[in-house]
């Protein structure tokens, strides 16, 4: 038996992977619309749910390794995109310089 998985297995995989990615997408889009609605009705502001969000990530990045599941070590920044470019509140994770958002490095002297 070698490590490779039959084509059969392999098609289950990406069939997986691809559920994966469609309920993600949902999730991503309904969240997307709560904070739409919270920001209409003025239940919070855009700079209010950005502070809960750096609030959360910097108790993630708190929580004991012993107590998270291993994962593999992430390929980029240990800040997620959607905070990039952004400045926290006190406290909070440093931005990689010429890091402003998604999106390529921004050019050093340029508006």
């Amino acid at each position: 038996m070698s490590g490779r998985p039959s084509p059969v297995e392999a098609a289950r995989l990406a069939a997986k992977v691809a559920d994966l990615k469609r309920e993600l997408e949902r999730q991503i889009r309904t969240l997307d619309a709560l904070i739409a609605v919270l920001e209409d009705k003025g239940f919070a502001s855009a700079d209010e749910l950005q502070e809960k969000a750096w609030q959360l990530h910097r108790r993630s990045l708190a929580v004991p390794r012993a107590v998270k599941t291993p994962m593999p070590k992430p390929l980029g920044d240990s800040v997620p995109s959607f905070l990039r470019g952004r400045a926290p509140a006190a406290g909070g994770p440093v931005i990689p310089p010429g890091r402003v958002g998604p999106g390529p490095p921004a050019t050093p002297g340029l508006p």
